[in-house]
């Protein structure tokens, strides 16, 4: 690994970050070459040092845990070109207070007491990698997460504890 690399120059041909790519470095800023497509797992994970990040526009995916431990990142704006985010994105960014996201969940499969396989929607997959099976509730309270804004430009105030049969989040 990289610790020390803070600063990097990518070719325009590169269209996609790989997995852990850029993990513990000490990198400020997204790299962006117009081309960047595609963020892979762990691309970004505990990169301490993201702080104010604009999110390219050329990016359309993010892989799980992308930007897991960033501790850095306060406030993020996800573009609408961003089309597919994958869980744990922001597992571990605790100090991150208000999300701009173009859509409104991810999807992830879960299944249930009984067995049965079903799809889960929820914006809570983006920061936490399991529920809690005791009691069906998502704990935020190690986060600073206080606003959510959707696609529709819905704000959502986020409490620390949500449960799946409160939907207001």
């Amino acid at each position: 690994q990289c610790t020390s690399l803070s600063t990097v120059k990518i070719s325009k041909n590169l269209v996609s970050v790989g997995n852990a790519a850029y993990q513990k470095t000490l990198i400020s800023e997204l790299p962006d070459n117009g081309n960047i497509t595609t963020i892979g797992s762990d691309a970004f994970m505990d990169c301490k040092n993201l702080k104010n990040i604009s999110i390219p526009s050329s990016y359309t995916s993010f892989g799980n845990g992308a930007f897991r431990n960033c501790t850095g990142i306060k406030e993020l704006v996800v573009p609408d070109t961003v089309t597919s985010i994958e869980p744990n994105v922001l597992n571990g960014c605790t100090n991150l207070e208000v999300l701009q996201l173009p859509f409104a969940a991810g999807k992830k499969e879960m299944t249930d007491k009984d067995g049965a396989n079903d799809d889960h929607w929820s914006v809570s997959d983006l920061f936490i990698e399991h529920w809690s099976p005791a009691n069906n509730t998502v704990d935020y309270s190690g986060y600073s997460i206080a606003k959510i804004i959707t696609a529709s430009w819905l704000n959502i105030q986020c409490r620390r504890r949500i449960n799946e049969k409160d939907t207001s989040y």
